[in-house]
């Protein structure tokens, strides 16, 4: 009788230590994940200039006076200013290569500008 009362509380006190051993892996685990977590890094994506105008109608603001269109794009690896029917009226000596690509893409599409105040602003912006 007494050999199995030795045997229940040995196999008591294994079975404890058993869940005890259980608890605390489970435990390490779910700290270490949540360690993994809060140890993501953060990625930052930088972007470009990307120009966007919005166009004020003629009767809030005298931003256009005679309804001309240009088109600002790329012109022998310079940019180039042209009317409406595809004219060069301008030239600005700045090297398209050294501006950033979202800039470079949309001087290759052309930028359709529809002020003088725009242009000069556009202008003005690329050249300095």
């Amino acid at each position: 009788m007494k050999t199995n009362k030795r045997l229940i509380a040995l196999f008591g006190t294994y079975s404890a230590i058993l869940l005890v051993s259980a608890i605390i892996g489970i435990t390490v685990l779910i700290s270490k994940s949540e360690k993994e977590v809060e140890t993501l890094t953060e990625t930052v994506i930088q972007t470009e200039y990307v120009y966007v105008w919005a166009d004020i109608p003629a009767t809030e603001a005298q931003t256009t006076v005679d309804n001309r269109v240009w088109i600002v794009k790329e012109y022998n690896e310079v940019i180039g200013v042209f009317s409406e029917v595809g004219e060069l009226e301008q030239v600005i000596d700045v090297y398209v290569k050294t501006l950033p690509e979202a800039d470079r893409n949309l001087l290759r599409e052309g930028i359709r500008v529809t002020s003088e105040r725009q242009l000069r602003a556009l202008i003005e912006d690329y050249s300095s």
